[in-house]
């Protein structure tokens, strides 16, 4: 009766195909971390037949999305904190808020300017 010795094995080594793949897994979550940013346009082709009553308006939605962005960004800053733990990967470092509210202040600008120009004071 023989007795087989089993040797040793090798560790099993990290291959190329599969650092690829968690690289590209890594970076493809990465994409999760952020939004993109739809920020409005300052002036539009429209401005000039917008009623005072129209302007206000806008002004009042912009003011408003303005509020909802800012409690966006305090949430994302919030959940940034969270993910230090769990990953990096998730971080919101696009700072979309931040364009679009920059951007509804501008048209808020313009639009208090026609108001000003065209809109008898209430």
């Amino acid at each position: 009766m023989t007795v087989r010795m089993k040797t040793p094995t090798s560790p099993r080594r990290f291959s190329s195909s599969r650092a690829a793949f968690v690289i590209a897994s890594l970076v493809w979550l990465a994409g999760c971390g952020g939004r993109v940013s739809h920020p409005v346009e300052a002036v539009t082709d429209h401005d000039d037949r917008l009623s005072c009553d129209q302007l206000r308006a806008e002004r009042r939605v912009n003011d408003s999305r303005m509020a909802d962005l800012r409690d966006e960004k305090q949430n994302a800053e919030m959940n940034n904190v969270g993910l230090v733990v769990v990953s990096p990967l998730f971080f919101d470092l696009s700072s979309s808020e931040g364009k679009e509210i920059v951007a509804l202040a501008a048209r808020n600008q313009t639009l208090d300017a026609l108001i000003a120009k065209r809109c008898p004071a209430t």
